[in-house]
């Protein structure tokens, strides 16, 4: 009979967990339809992903227990589903992009480790779940909790808020005082996470001096820049060009930290982008009050860094990356697209010929690096050079691209893509006339195509 209680409780808990996901997931597809900034479209579904797999585990494990409840009430003692531990797909567990992180570095990076408030959320629904977790995992959470019982014996950095102490000023001097004493080198002494947020909105309310004012702005850069992408010359412009103009932020925001937290989050540091926000916002826009930072950051990206931007100087910058792409003599322009179009999707790149146009994309800074994979450079750069963008461009610099890129993405499996002896005749024709050094992966399409 208590089994049986217990299975009842053990229902009532999964049903209730069940329709809280499918109210998430009917919220989000909402929210979904009516947003129509790429970034937020593309975390919303994002999260759908982990909301469908979510109501999938739950509708199994409740599947498992009505049998075992019905099986329970007859009489009989069937295996529990408890006996047998749930594998979770890795991309719901809470902790994996930072796990993932981890591996990446050969398990050395201490920054890639979950912090207090991760580090409670992620055993908690291990816990809560119920799963089974990899050794690895195991591995990562146990260093994670030796590396934040150091940091709170050693108080490495003192962002701790201490009773009335934080109505006051904020304790991150001892931080402050080692950064400064580093040459500005330590930068795991910046402020990150909720308790930047918090020195934020504090500073917003207070006066700070040079040395608290330059130290919360480079804490605001590094905490933007958490994989250490972007290079330290694009930092060091962005902090410098925001300090000489504070004066200029701070009297159109109520509150000029919060708003360079947001524009920084869209520029990704980028000097020009970071610098041409700031002239909009001080030569053009009414005071951005309080509440309305991140609406009205938004607003100007939208209204200014468009495909079609009015902005001569803006027009200018995006120009400059459609004629490095499309009109340079020395790269193909379509392995360029090729390469790029690989990096928005978040795809693997071919080994194959692709360094040089990879190379090419870092060096005119559309793309970085993100250790051993890529990213485009900012949020803004890939609203602009989007998808559509790709494959408006790509179709032209190929009369067979279409079916080379559908090739290509099968795996090279898809043969119903490959040329016809007339269409690969023209193509080689083409090749030779247009003077076009074909890629090893281009030649084995060819050869592919010859053999039908």
């Amino acid at each position: 009979m208590l089994r049986k209680e217990r299975l009842e409780t053990r229902l009532e808990k999964l049903k209730e967990a069940l329709n809280n996901w499918q109210d998430r997931l009917v919220n989000l597809e909402f929210e979904k339809s009516i947003t129509s900034n790429v970034n937020v479209k593309f975390d919303l579904e994002k999260q759908i992903k982990i909301c469908d797999k979510e109501i999938e585990i739950a509708k199994d494990r409740i599947e498992d227990f009505e049998k075992e409840f019905l099986q329970v009430s007859e009489g009989k003692t069937p295996k529990s589903p408890d006996e047998t531990p749930v594998l979770v797909p890795t991309d719901l567990r809470p902790y994996a992009e930072k796990l993932d992180g981890w591996k990446k570095t050969d398990y050395k990076d201490r920054l890639q480790l979950l912090s207090r408030q991760e580090l409670q959320a992620s055993i908690s629904w291990v816990e809560n779940h119920e799963v089974d977790i990899s050794d690895i995992d195991k591995i990562f959470l146990i260093k994670s909790i030796v590396w934040n019982a150091k940091r709170t014996e050693k108080n490495i950095s003192c962002q701790q808020w201490k009773g009335n102490e934080a109505l006051i000023k904020p304790p991150f001097h001892k931080a402050l005082n080692t950064w400064l004493s580093s040459d500005r080198k330590k930068k795991n002494f910046l402020l990150s996470s909720d308790f930047l947020r918090k020195t934020i909105a504090w500073a917003d309310a207070n006066n700070l001096n040079y040395k608290e004012h330059s130290f919360l702005v480079n804490s605001i850069i590094e905490n933007m820049d958490k994989t250490q992408a972007i290079s330290e010359n694009e930092k060091v412009e962005v902090s410098s060009f925001i300090q000489k103009n504070w004066q200029n932020l701070k009297s159109k925001t109520d509150n000029p930290y919060t708003v360079f937290y947001e524009l920084i989050s869209w520029t990704g540091c980028q000097p020009f982008l970071t610098q041409k926000i700031c002239e909009i916002i001080f030569e053009t826009e009414s005071k951005i009050s309080k509440g309305e930072e991140s609406h009205r950051v938004i607003s100007i990206v939208e209204k200014y860094f468009n495909k079609d931007s009015e902005n001569q100087e803006i027009a200018q910058h995006f120009q400059r990356f459609y004629s490095l792409i499309l009109d340079d003599e020395n790269h193909d322009s379509f392995w360029l697209l090729f390469c790029y179009r690989r990096i928005l999707k978040n795809q693997e790149i071919e080994s194959i010929d692709t360094q040089a146009s990879i190379n090419f994309l870092r060096t005119s800074g559309l793309i970085v690096s993100e250790h051993d994979r890529f990213r485009v450079h900012n949020p803004i750069y890939q609203s602009i050079f989007n998808e559509e963008w790709i494959e408006h461009n790509i179709v032209f610099l190929r009369p067979y691209s279409q079916k080379l890129l559908n090739w290509i993405d099968s795996q090279c499996q898809d043969n119903t893509q490959l040329l016809n002896k007339s269409e690969t005749q023209d193509a080689i024709l083409w090749m030779q006339e247009n003077h076009i050094n074909p890629a090893k992966l281009e030649n084995k399409f060819l050869a592919y195509s010859m053999e039908l």
